[in-house]
C-alpha cells in the first residue's frame, strides 16, 4: 500500500473530505477518489534505507556526506531523494553513486538506519503534508496577532494582513499543491467559492 492509512486520513482531512468509513460515506455523497483512485493508481515509490555509520551533525550550510544505501536499485546520480522523517526529513540530490555508497549534501542531523525515498508522487505528497502540518502548528500559536511582522524594526507583511491571514493563505496554497499532485479536487476551495443557501421543505 503506497500511503499508510494514517496518511490517507490526513490527506482526506486536508482536502476537505469526511473521515467516515467507505460504507458510511454514501449517505453524505462523498466520492472515493482518495481511497480508490489515488491509492490504486499512484505510481509505486522507490524506497530503501540508509545506514549512517558515523552520526551526521547539523550544519548551517549543506555539507557533503556519504551514506550507505541498503539497496541502490532504482537510484542514480543526479536523482532527488528524501531522507529521514519528521523534523529530520531532508531533500538532497545524489552527487555521486558508487555501488551502494551515495554522496549527498545534508544540513540536518541524521544517525542510525533511516528511510530514503526517490522523489516521486508519494514523496511530493508527503512533503506537502509536512508543509501543511508546519503551517497549522504556526497558526495555532498566532491566532489573534496583529499585522506587525517584526518588533526590532517595523516591518509589515506585503498584503497588509495579519500573520494569521498570511499563514491561512499559505495553508490554502499548500492544500492546492497537494490536491494538484494527487489529481483530486480540493473541497475547501469548492466550499469557499460556493454560495450558501438553505431550502425548507
Amino acid at each position: 500500500m503506497p500511503f499508510a492509512t494514517s496518511e490517507l486520513h490526513r490527506i482526506k482531512a486536508e482536502l476537505g473530505r469526511n473521515l467516515l468509513e467507505t460504507g458510511a460515506d454514501v449517505y453524505v455523497g462523498v466520492h472515493q477518489d482518495i481511497d480508490v483512485v489515488v491509492q490504486t493508481y499512484i505510481e509505486a515509490e522507490v524506497v530503501t534505507t540508509a545506514v549512517i555509520a558515523t552520526a551526521i551533525t547539523a550544519a548551517s550550510t549543506p555539507t557533503p556526506q556519504t551514506i550507505t544505501l541498503t539497496s541502490a536499485t532504482g537510484f542514480a546520480e543526479g536523482d532527488r531523494i528524501v531522507l529521514d522523517v519528521d523534523t529530520r526529513r531532508e531533500w538532497a540530490t545524489i552527487q555521486s553513486l558508487s555501488g551502494t555508497s551515495a554522496v549527498v549534501h545534508l544540513s540536518k542531523a541524521h544517525s542510525g538506519t533511516i528511510p530514503v525515498g526517490l522523489e516521486g508522487p508519494i514523496e511530493i505528497a508527503r512533503d506537502n503534508l509536512a508543509r501543511i502540518r508546519d503551517i497549522k502548528d504556526r497558526l495555532g500559536s498566532t491566532f489573534g496577532w496583529g499585522a506587525l511582522k517584526a518588533v526590532d524594526e517595523i516591518e509589515f507583511y506585503q498584503s497588509g494582513g495579519t500573520q494569521f491571514e498570511e499563514l491561512g493563505s499559505q495553508l490554502s496554497y499548500w492544500r492546492g499543491e497537494l490536491a494538484a499532485a494527487l489529481g483530486v479536487a480540493n473541497l475547501w476551495e469548492q466550499k469557499r467559492s460556493a454560495g450558501c443557501s438553505v431550502a425548507l421543505y
